[in-house]
């Protein structure tokens, strides 16, 4: 009970710091969300683009531009395990090793979810004639959301904890994130990439950001052409256990336990 509460504390101590930052995750969502309004909505249509791809492009452009958010959190995590050390404060703790790398992983995870949110209202308010008249359901949405931003967070998390700060400063945005965005149907939807390259296309089905990218734009569009979410939810769930053990695997070698 004891290693529950101080878990609880911490996760709280993460969002109180993040709770002072809405109003400006609140503006820059606006802006955001007005510029992905402008670009897919009024500019490619008037070039000729059909309009069944301007809720699958805003949709794949909302969750790569979540990735920079989530390499920042990295970056404080490689920094203090190369100068600070604070985590060695974390490990003295009363915690096991399990509790706090999930402490890790959930809180990044939430607080890309609070950065998210202002976008996709947002974005629901800009892009509503584009979306289903009978939205699916807000929580199977934020299902799938949470569990893409946590399989990210806990695979990325991993890979901190296994590769050394120089590896990470190095190569960690062009072989760990860029392959995530660009090999996740950020463009255009999973089948009409595999109508063109089927191949490329099986590829994409490795990527966890594929899932949720596609389940996504099954709920606000309800259109069979998406992966359904019946598929996208375990497969992300798979994932989210396969970076959270990997990021424990990682941490312990790292911490040498």
């Amino acid at each position: 009970m004891r290693e529950f509460i101080c878990f609880i504390r911490l996760v709280q101590r993460d969002l109180y710091i993040l709770k002072s930052y809405f109003f400006q995750f609140l503006i820059e969502g606006g802006i955001a969300a007005g510029c992905f309004y402008l670009l897919y909505a009024c500019f490619l249509p008037a070039m000729g683009m059909t309009p069944r791809f301007v809720p699958a492009m805003f949709m794949g452009s909302l969750v790569s531009n979540m990735i920079p958010v989530i390499f920042s959190s990295l970056q404080q995590v490689a920094i203090d395990l190369e100068k600070h050390r604070y985590i060695e404060y974390i490990a003295t703790l009363p915690i096991s090793n399990a509790l706090i790398i999930l402490r890790f992983i959930l809180s990044m995870t939430l607080g890309t979810l609070i950065c998210w949110i202002p976008v996709c209202g947002c974005g629901a308010l800009l892009f509503h004639a584009f979306l289903r008249e009978s939205p699916g359901s807000l929580s199977t949405f934020l299902i799938i959301a949470f569990l893409l931003l946590f399989a990210v967070c806990a695979i990325t998390t991993a890979i901190v904890f296994f590769f050394s700060y120089t590896w990470f400063n190095s190569y960690m945005w062009v072989c760990g994130l860029m392959p995530l965005i660009f090999f996740g149907c950020e463009i255009v939807p999973w089948r009409d990439a595999y109508r063109v390259a089927p191949y490329l296309a099986t590829l994409f089905l490795l990527n966890p950001v594929t899932y949720g990218i596609e389940g996504m734009r099954s709920v606000i569009t309800g259109s069979p052409h998406y992966i359904p979410t019946s598929v996208c939810i375990p497969v992300l769930l798979l994932w989210s256990f396969i970076g959270y053990f990997g990021a424990l695997y990682s941490f312990n070698k790292r911490m040498g336990r």
